[in-house]
């Protein structure tokens, strides 16, 4: 490889990786067992760098032989102040062709679902969420992981 092209090479290199994400957040808990408990609630605790405007996703993973339309779920977000917000949200997971949504590769499918566009979090420093499973059954068969996505909004 010539000079040139390795020079070309590594400022291409330096220029994608100086190109900011506006994701601040993103992490998913895993179920060993790929069931999720009606009784397991899920905590995640982010850090917002500044008070702003952010798109809020719950991530969820799920087998092929995940028998329902969708994943209803309880997500909590407490403020560092100590402040409380609770929502039920209907995360879709099948079109209506019963076909599912997501990015699949074998029997995995995996969805980002936003559950909050421009949302405002009016503090900065460390947000709790909480993802409970509000479905109706005990156990959840076929959920492999759920997380939780915060991107700066545009």
């Amino acid at each position: 490889m010539s000079s040139k092209s390795l020079y070309f090479c590594l400022a291409l290199l330096m220029f994608f990786s100086a190109c900011s994400s506006d994701k601040i957040f993103e992490k998913h808990k895993r179920f060993p067992d790929n069931n999720w408990s009606r009784h397991e609630s899920l905590r995640f605790d982010v850090n917002i760098p500044d008070k702003g405007s952010y798109d809020i996703y719950v991530a969820i993973r799920h087998a092929s032989h995940y028998p329902f339309a969708n994943v209803n779920i309880g997500l909590t977000i407490e403020t560092p102040s100590g402040t409380e917000r609770f929502m039920k949200h209907q995360l879709m997971v099948r079109h209506e062709d019963g076909s599912f949504k997501g990015d699949g590769l074998g029997d995995i499918w995996d969805n980002q679902i936003m559950v909050f566009e421009n949302y405002l979090l009016s503090e900065a420093g460390t947000y709790v969420f909480t993802v409970e499973n509000l479905m109706h059954l005990v156990e959840l068969r076929g959920i492999m992981a759920v997380g939780i996505v915060v991107k700066r909004s545009k």
